[in-house]
C-alpha cells in the first residue's frame, strides 16, 4: 500500500504528501544525482520534485518485480517507468529506471521510504 501511494502522490504532483512518506533517516542514490541522506535527503528531493512538478505533467508506473518483508524492514525492487510531459507544450519524453526501495516501520507502525537507489536500465545483451 505504501508504493501505491507513492505512485498516487507522484502522479499527482503532490510533493507535500509523498515527503509525508519518506523517513528522516532517508539515503537517495538515485540515478544521474548526487548522494544525499538524512535530512539533507529529504531537503533535495523537496527541492527535485518541486522543480520537476513545475515544469513536467508526471507519469510514474512502477513495474514491481518483488517485495520481500522482514520483520520492521521491507525491499522492492523493479522498474520505474516515467514519462514527463512539458506543461509548456513539446514533446514527451519516457524513461525506464532500474530501482530498490527500503521500507522501515516508524513508531507508528508506518511504511516510511529510508533508501531509494536507482540506475539506468539496459536492455539484454542475449
Amino acid at each position: 500500500l505504501a508504493k501505491t501511494e507513492y505512485q498516487d502522490a507522484f502522479n499527482a504532483g503532490d510533493v507535500k504528501r509523498l515527503l509525508a512518506l519518506i523517513s528522516d533517516g532517508f539515503t537517495d542514490m538515485s540515478v544521474n544525482r548526487p548522494s544525499y541522506w538524512g535530512l539533507d535527503a529529504k531537503n533535495a528531493l523537496e527541492k527535485e520534485l518541486g522543480a520537476l512538478f513545475r515544469r513536467y505533467r508526471a507519469r510514474m508506473v512502477p513495474i514491481v518485480i518483488a517485495v520481500e518483508i522482514l520483520g520492521d524492514t521491507a525491499l522492492d525492487w523493479g522498474w520505474h517507468k516515467l514519462t514527463l510531459t512539458p506543461k509548456k507544450g513539446g514533446k514527451k519524453v519516457t524513461t525506464r529506471q532500474r530501482y530498490l526501495d527500503v521500507w522501515k516501520k516508524d513508531g507508528e507502525g508506518r511504511w516510511k521510504l529510508a533508501m531509494f537507489l536507482s540506475n539506468r536500465d539496459v536492455a539484454p545483451r542475449i
